[in-house]
């Protein structure tokens, strides 16, 4: 996929924003929305809007994800073309993303002492991708195993059995997540 421009950025940015409060206002769900651009990412965050808004969050972050993907899909059909897009509510993303770090690396460092490899619960190609980011910087290898929601990660010491980089079906399925 070609690099953007800040001006096609912008638009998508105004498109999903605009789809997102329709849903907000349709819902009755209180908070402000707030727009940025992280990595050549659009992010969408609902801030200030106390319990309805974090009724968008669900049980880990299921609701969250399911609204994500359809306002991607909204986008992706009125432009034409794909995008890359999160929707966050009250900084609910970065905190599970610390969470999941903070883990990973107790993870890794268990792997790293007793040479036994580890495997993850189900998590989406997202979070997949900052445990393979972070146990490729820490000398480790990971890859995926199984299928769509049931789609594991498993960090192990031993080279043959692992990769350095994300899986080409764990990067087809991020890029129909449409995170």
């Amino acid at each position: 996929m070609r690099e953007k421009t800040l001006e096609e950025l912008e638009t998508e940015a105004n498109i999903a924003a605009d789809v997102l409060e329709q849903f907000l206002d349709t819902s009755r769900i209180d908070g402000d929305l707030q727009m940025s651009l992280v990595n050549n990412r659009i992010l969408l965050e609902v801030v200030g809007g106390g319990e309805s808004a974090r009724r968008l969050i669900g049980k880990d972050g299921e609701v969250l994800m399911a609204l994500q993907y359809l306002v991607h899909l909204i986008v992706k059909h009125k432009l034409r073309e794909t995008t890359k897009l999160l929707i966050d509510v009250d900084s609910y993303r970065t905190k599970r993303n610390d969470k999941i770090l903070k883990n990973a690396a107790d993870v890794i460092q268990s792997v790293k002492e007793s040479g036994e490899e580890f495997q993850f619960d189900p998590m989406n190609s997202f979070e997949r991708k900052l445990i393979h980011d972070l146990a490729r910087e820490n000398g480790l290898h990971s890859y995926s195993v199984g299928k769509k929601n049931d789609r594991r990660l498993i960090i192990t010491a031993n080279p043959l059995f692992g990769t350095l980089d994300e899986s080409a079906e764990d990067q087809a399925e991020e890029s129909s997540e449409g995170e």
